[in-house]
Formats: C-alpha cells, structure tokens, sequence
C-alpha cells in the first residue's frame, strides 16, 4: 500500500478514533526483552552507581553579542511536599551536585 500526498494543505482524512479503530497505531505500556532474566543493573553495574559526573567542567560558548535569557518562572511547591523536597535539596546540597544562590542573576524571568 502506498501513501501520496497533494502538496496542499487540508484536513486529516481520519481522526484519532478511526485510526485506533483500524488498527493503524498502537499504545506501547511496557516493554520487554525476549530474554525476561536479562537484569541491566547486573551487566552493567557502574552506569547505576553514585552521581554520575562529568570529568571535566562544561563551558558554554554564546556568539559574539548574544545575552543569555530564561523563559520560566520557578514554580511553587505544594505546602504537603514542601518539608520532603526541603530535605532532598539539603542532601543534594552536600553532596555539591547543586550550589546555594544568594543573588538573582540578571536573566531570571521573574
């Protein structure tokens, strides 16, 4: 079976209701390995270990003239994960995968 196209910009011939009633796509919820005892976290052991640095510092060139900018603003924490994520950011503090802040930097967006 072979597909062409008009070159023209149209409406879809069928909607997404049709194209799971034909079979055309599939929802993919797990997947497996033919082999059900393969375990990666044995045959690879050290890709599951500690932080998983770098080996050297990442260093960003811009071109010449470009500013750097941020398109988010930092979201709020519901009050009941507040005392949990608190936690997790001390323990992910002294571990120096991040750093503490105590200035805005020009290109925050809020």
């Amino acid at each position: 079976m072979g597909f062409g196209s008009t070159g023209v910009a149209s409406r879809n011939l069928l909607g997404v209701d049709e194209i799971y009633r034909l079979n055309l796509i599939a929802v993919v919820n797990s997947l497996t390995t033919k082999d059900a005892s393969f375990n990666p976290f044995e045959v690879y052991p050290k890709l599951f270990e500690g932080l998983g640095t770098m080996p050297e510092t990442l260093k960003i060139l811009l071109r010449q003239g470009t500013q750097p900018y941020c398109l988010y603003s930092p979201r709020s924490i519901p009050v009941g994960l507040r005392d949990k994520a608190h936690a997790r950011l001390q323990e992910i503090l002294a571990q120096g995968v991040i750093s503490k802040v105590e200035e805005l930097w020009p290109y925050n967006s809020s």
